[in-house]
Order: C-alpha cells, then structure tokens, then sequence
C-alpha cells in the first residue's frame, strides 16, 4: 500500500485544487471580499438595533391582522349596561386594537363626518371616501362606518338621519386614550356628547372601515427587519467566532 488512495485528484483528473479550500485555509489574498458593514462589528450592532426597532414598531399591525382572521364576539352594546350591573363576569371585553364583532344601534341624530362632500347629485358619490362618527346605545362606543356605504346611503335617505340604524359586523376597536393619533378625537366627541358619554369610563372607537388585509406593508416592513437582523447577528457571530480564533491561534 502506497498512501495514494488519501491523496486529493490531481489536475489531469479534471478537479481544480481551489475546491479544496475551505475558508479557514484560504489564502488570505484569495477571499471573496466582503461587505463593508459585515467587517465593522459597530454597523452590525446599529443595523441589529434600528432593525429590532422597526420590526417592534411593525408588530402591532401584524398581530391584528393574524388575530383578524378569526374576530373575537363582543356581543351586543345594549345590553352592557344591564351585564354591567347584573352579571359582570358575562361582560364581553374591549380591548384596544381588537378585531372583533358588535352590535350597536345608532342613539343620536349627530353626525360627524370627515371629508368633504362632492360637487355631485349622486348620494353614494357625493360621499365617497368620507367617514361617520355615530354614537351608539348602550356604552361609551362611537361606530365608525364609510359614509358611502349603500344600506347607509339608503337609511339615511329614507329616514332623513341615521338616528336607529343598526351597525354591526366585524371592526376595530380603538381606545383613543391609549393610541396618540386619536386622543384629539377622543376629546372632540366627549366634548359635543358631554351629558351622554360617561366620565369614569373609557370611550371607544368601533372602526368597520378598518381592513386588516390592508395592512400587508406592515408585515412585509416586518418580515424584511427579521430577515435583516438575522443576518447582521449572524454576521456578529462570525466577527467573534474569528477573533477568537485569532487569540487562541496566537
């Protein structure tokens, strides 16, 4: 026995002696350059920061639209205050940012509604894009519904308001107090409904205009800050699994 069996092939066998290298025993002037950032282990701890940060920032968003795949039931808005007194633990919760089903009837005659009307003779047209901030029976919850809407366009048509119009389906609740872009809001309603909006407790938005399949940016931004942080974590991993290679080679 020679030995020659443990030898690698040669070059007249048609395999090139690179294909033996590994990155550990590769010349070093032979190395596929890399990155600059992956070299710099202060712009990966900054890439792996601003990318959790964002990915934090997206989460909410992700979170309702996986939990709007099955709306929770938060029964019907008249009969909370009676739930309330009798039999509190048979109170369906509110939660904010909660995609969930109601029921509610329309207690006021008061429209608020954003936007401002088109110059045409169209019911439904002339309030396109608009939105109605409604009070309903029962609970300190305002139904946000598209202005637009046929069964709207046609209540209201008939009936001259909107005074008695049942709204329900699925939607999301909002608790302006916990969310800045609403508190603005928050204020606004309490104000024009002071005497019909109780003090001590919270005011809600039911939002039914509020589509979670809209919100796939969202989660994309947040796939995209994932797949971002692993790399820059897997690129300081390979930073300190070298130097200390290094050290223990020296």
């Amino acid at each position: 026995m020679t030995g020659t069996d443990s030898q690698p092939p040669s070059d007249a066998q048609g395999f090139d002696d690179d294909a033996w290298l590994t990155d550990d025993d590769e010349p070093a002037g032979r190395r596929f350059p890399r990155a600059f950032t992956m070299r710099h282990p202060v712009l990966l701890v900054l890439v792996v920061a601003g990318a959790v940060f964002m990915a934090v920032q997206s989460w909410p968003s992700v979170r309702f639209m996986v939990e709007a795949r099955t709306p929770a039931d938060c029964g019907d808005l008249t009969e909370r205050p009676i739930l309330r007194t009798s039999d509190p633990q048979k109170l369906p919760e509110l939660r904010h940012n909660l995609y969930c089903k109601v029921s509610g009837v329309v207690e006021s005659r008061t429209i608020y509604a954003t936007g401002e009307a088109a110059e045409t003779t169209d019911p439904r047209q002339r309030h396109a894009g608009r939105k109605y901030f409604l009070k309903l029976a029962g609970d300190n919850v305002f139904a946000v519904i598209a202005a637009d809407r046929p069964e709207v366009v046609d209540y209201r048509l008939k009936k001259g308001s909107l005074l008695g119009f049942e709204v329900h389906g699925p939607g999301r609740l909002i608790q302006p107090s916990g969310d800045a872009g609403f508190q603005n809001t928050e204020r606004f309603l309490r104000g024009k409904f002071a005497g019909r909006v109780a003090e001590d407790r919270p005011l809600w938005l039911y939002d039914t205009t509020d589509v979670p399949g809209e919100r796939w940016p969202h989660a994309l931004i947040f796939a995209l800050m994932v797949f971002t942080a692993g790399l820059a974590g897997f690129g300081l991993f390979r930073l300190a699994r070298e130097r200390l290679r290094s050290r223990a080679a020296s």
